[in-house]
């Protein structure tokens, strides 16, 4: 809803404590205070911390590359040069459904992360 115009106005009161909370918190999370107190009261989910937050786009970009490497890996088995300098296709296999399994970890542990 970024183009939206919001024009209606909630107006809180808060003790001088609960509104530096808040102005903290909205700092933490790069948020304006406007951005942050609209996404509570909305019941928008925001993670518990910056560190998982960022946990949460490290974790993605980790599982990117993962699935990068085992497109390149089995572009490569594809490779007619390639395919003659191994042998035990197990082991390949091994390897693909190994990166796989971090793959499906990674995404375990983000929405676990998500959850918080």
């Amino acid at each position: 809803m970024p183009n939206q115009i919001r024009s209606a106005t909630i107006k809180g009161h808060v003790t001088t404590d609960e509104y530096n909370r808040l102005k903290a918190d909205a700092t933490r999370f790069n948020f304006t205070m406007s951005d942050y107190v609209r996404r509570i009261m909305t019941e928008f989910k925001i993670p518990q911390s910056v560190v998982d937050a960022r946990a949460i786009v490290d974790l993605f970009k980790v599982s990117a590359d993962l699935a990068r490497l085992g497109n390149l890996f089995k572009m490569a088995l594809n490779d007619e040069d390639f395919q003659g300098s191994y042998s035990d296709r197990a082991q390949v296999q091994k390897l693909i459904n190994d990166i796989e399994e971090t793959r499906q970890c990674l995404f375990n542990q983000i929405r676990s992360l998500r959850r918080k």
